[in-house]
């Protein structure tokens, strides 16, 4: 059912996006996990999830469709259509049908599904490709090499490959070029934080992350891999020990501040929530929205379509 509170309340929904028996199925609506009810997908995660495993160009009406079978809530087209046209991660050809950014090096895939590379590649020839270049194992850890491009770091984030078999926590620390202690969270093949602990890399710049642990990442440049030093034992300590404070802080913070935003739960999806509970939300959750890459008039949409009035 969806949840509704009022006035001091409020911190109560904080704790509900974390609780182990609840389960987020739409948005500001929860339900217990062991009810037959599929959990909410965030509709940026689901048109790149719908278009991956159907694996070839779909049209807008064919994402629609299946987005619509796949929320619990009722979808209008102008969302999906805005989710779509802004995704880093996704293109629209000159069919008039939406591909992966990955599949502009796949050739047989789109001369089987009627779409010329020649003629794609002089109309889309902003589009540089490929942002994850190679995924290994060395040094006894999974390492994935990325190409930084301009749509990922106005995103705020990359995506993890799924042929990292790592077994990732949902909260990470990831330590920066230069040793610093970065925040991240982990959610449907999505690492936040990258505004933060990527701030020393430049657009089109390759650089590597190494997954050492479930809960620790670290990130390289091309001559840092090259020259490659294992993380002292002590370094690791601390961004373990970083982790469980921050992990702590949290809990502190949503029993004070619990209407606060949780940057776990994706930025947008997370301010909608606080609006239907709430009937509005603040000027200063919207900024932070916008500062997570998301568009403002993506968000003004996507708040208008429900009532829900911005507090500046």
């Amino acid at each position: 059912m969806p949840f509704s509170l009022e006035g001091e309340t409020r911190n109560i929904l904080a704790a509900m996006q974390r609780s182990q028996q609840l389960k987020r199925v739409a948005p500001g609506t929860f339900a217990w996990k062991e009810w037959d009810i599929s959990e909410h997908v965030f509709l940026r995660d689901l048109v790149y999830i719908v278009l991956e495993e159907n694996g070839r160009p779909l049209s807008f009406e064919q994402i629609y469709m299946q987005v619509q079978q796949r929320r619990n809530d009722n979808i209008s087209k102008n969302s999906v259509y805005a989710y779509l046209n802004s995704h880093p991660d996704i293109i629209a050809v000159y069919t008039k049908q939406y591909i992966l950014l990955e599949w502009l090096e796949n050739e047989e895939l789109l001369l089987t599904n009627g779409i010329d590379p020649q003629e794609l590649n002089s109309l889309n020839g902003n589009y540089q490709g490929k942002v994850i270049l190679d995924v290994f194992i060395s040094h006894g850890n999974y390492f994935t090499l990325y190409r930084l491009s301009e749509a990922y770091w106005q995103s705020g984030y990359i995506r993890l490959s799924r042929n990292v078999k790592a077994g990732l926590a949902s909260r990470l620390v990831i330590v920066d070029t230069e040793g610093g202690l970065h925040l991240g969270s982990l959610q449907w093949e999505i690492i936040s934080g990258l505004k933060r602990w990527g701030n020393n890399l430049a657009i089109n710049e390759l650089f590597y992350l190494e997954f050492i642990n479930d809960r620790v990442l670290r990130c390289l440049k091309k001559e840092q891999f090259d020259n490659y030093e294992e993380l002292p034992a002590y370094r690791l300590k601390e961004a373990e020990q970083y982790l469980n404070e921050q992990l702590e802080l949290d809990e502190q913070t949503v029993l004070q501040n619990g209407d606060e935003l949780d940057e776990s739960l994706r930025g947008l999806d997370a301010l909608l929530d606080a609006g239907l509970i709430n009937g509005f939300v603040r000027g200063k959750d919207f900024e932070q929205v916008v500062n997570q890459g998301y568009h403002p008039q993506l968000i003004r949409h996507v708040l208008e379509e429900r009532g829900i009035k911005v507090n500046w």
